[in-house]
């Protein structure tokens, strides 16, 4: 359907005055009509319900044939599988590890969960923090099926908790401290808050239906994360449309009753694992995590640079391979410098790599960077970070929240032994914040709620400039000897997580 229209709004720059929060268009638009002073930004739901686009929606839905009270969602997935609202499960935070069981729902006050709704039990075949299984995938080369393959992974059975569940309910925690080290769990229940925010960002048909609950006296360090960075505008979603924070377990009930009457369950098939191009062997390779969509001009120039010098070294350069943000630029210098090679300005003996890693959810949701040698799109994000993960070393640079997951994947990967950790650092480069932001620096709040025991333990190393990163990682190769045209070998020709 092709459809046009015209606003009635204006722009209104002095409708805003507080430049130190994150910027939406409707704190400087209001309609012709409306007096000075009251931005869009003032009217409750507007996005959803009032904005030009929520007008236009309703007029082609209801153009479609539609009824006018727009259970949309029920008459046009039709050929989904649907199941009845008595099968609504729900997932707390203590589905996916075996070691704290079902004394996380009811330690807290949460006992009348287990009783009105049909929790999801712990069980092995969910356990992120346990061992890996193994799952089979269709696999495609270079646009040929090719038959089936394996893949061992842990971060994966997670996965498999999401699409089995129907809402995401995360209250308090209790667990037997003698059984369970709380600074692991509170990197466990990062990566599960931004697995399911990721998901929900990039539409991931397993997830962005499914309501997600969150109990906000039990969950600061998460909800303090996310709008530090939703601030800086590396989160550009609000959190209302991503979770409901409620302030008890009575409220969190009544949320999970009024979803289920609403829900309709997506059953999306599995998509295969897709190779275009061929691996590089023999590389020193450092995996890249960065936002996939940040506009900043000295963050995206600082992530160009310091890919292009990763490239000047000799280092294989492994990304998310988006086609925007800092993840373009990174893949962009690897490209600039084989053209400066030809120019006869740099080096023509250095040998380069660049290897792009998607999964089908980002890949719909930030595009596919062309002119990668190798690249890959993974059937689901938790298989992309495994794959990611196979390099020699990692470093993080201003990102989101799909950023944050990548950090806390890598950090349980590296204490559930699944990744290498010794001369194998994961370098945080905490860029300066922009001047109007209440912190000094991009991942302050994150780096504060990673406890001391985990920085340690996983090898994570924070530094304030790409130079002092580019010296770890020099550092790094001269202890494991490793020279690009030599036949020694890396963690990534190791292949650690595959079957």
């Amino acid at each position: 359907i092709n459809a046009f229209g015209i606003t009635r709004n204006v722009l209104d720059f002095d409708l805003c005055e507080d430049k130190s929060r994150a910027v939406y268009s409707e704190d400087y638009v209001r309609a012709l009509d409306a007096p000075k002073g009251l931005p869009n930004s003032a009217i409750p739901d507007y996005i959803e319900k009032h904005s030009a686009v929520a007008k236009a929606v309703q007029a082609l839905v209801s153009a479609a044939g539609f009824k006018a009270d727009l259970d949309v969602s029920r008459e046009a997935n039709q050929n989904f599988d649907t199941q009845n609202k008595d099968d609504f499960r729900v997932i707390t935070q203590s589905s996916a590890i075996a070691k704290i069981g079902h004394s996380g729902v009811k330690g807290r006050g949460n006992k009348h969960l287990c009783h009105n709704f049909d929790v999801v039990s712990t069980a092995s075949k969910y356990d992120f923090t346990g061992q890996p299984d193994v799952f089979t995938l269709d696999m495609i080369k270079d646009n040929v099926p090719v038959g089936k393959d394996t893949y061992q992974s842990s971060l994966n059975k997670f996965s498999t908790l999401l699409n089995d569940g129907d809402a995401f309910m995360f209250g308090g925690t209790k667990i037997n401290k003698r059984k369970f080290d709380q600074d692991e769990l509170a990197v466990h229940e990062m990566f599960q808050f931004f697995s399911i925010v990721v998901g929900k960002q990039v539409f991931d048909p397993n997830i962005c239906k499914k309501p997600f609950i969150v109990t906000e006296q039990y969950w600061p360090k998460s909800l303090e994360i996310y709008m530090d960075l939703h601030k800086q505008g590396l989160i550009g979603d609000k959190p209302q449309h991503i979770f409901k924070q409620v302030d008890s377990n009575e409220e969190a009930e009544n949320a999970l009753a009024r979803a289920r009457e609403q829900y309709v369950k997506l059953t999306p098939p599995q998509a295969a694992m897709q190779e275009e191009g061929k691996e590089k062997d023999n590389f020193f390779n450092v995996a890249v995590y960065c936002s996939a969509t940040s506009t900043n001009p000295q963050k995206r120039k600082n992530a160009y640079d310091f890919a292009y010098d990763l490239t000047q070294n000799g280092v294989g350069v492994v990304n998310g391979g988006g086609s925007d943000g800092l993840m373009k630029e990174v893949s962009q210098a690897v490209l600039d410098f084989r053209l400066e090679q030809k120019k006869g300005k740099e080096d023509i003996t250095v040998k380069t790599f660049l290897k792009c890693i998607q999964c089908e959810e980002t890949f719909r949701a930030e595009g596919k960077f062309e002119g990668a040698d190798y690249s890959i799109v993974m059937p689901n994000i938790y298989l992309r970070m495994e794959e990611l993960q196979r390099v020699d070393a990692e470093v993080v640079l201003s990102g989101g929240a799909g950023t944050v997951q990548e950090i806390l994947g890598s950090v349980i990967n590296r204490l559930n032994n699944r990744a290498a950790v010794q001369n194998r650092p994961l370098i945080i480069v905490n860029d300066p914040a922009d001047e109007t932001h209440v912190n000094e620096r991009v991942y302050d709040v994150v780096v504060k709620h990673l406890p001391e025991s985990i920085m340690t333990r996983a090898n994570i190393v924070v530094v304030d400039t790409a130079k002092e990163a580019m010296d770890i990682l020099n550092t790094t190769r001269q202890k494991r000897d490793f020279e690009p045209s030599s036949n020694g070998q890396n963690i990534s020709d190791t292949k650690f997580n595959l079957a």
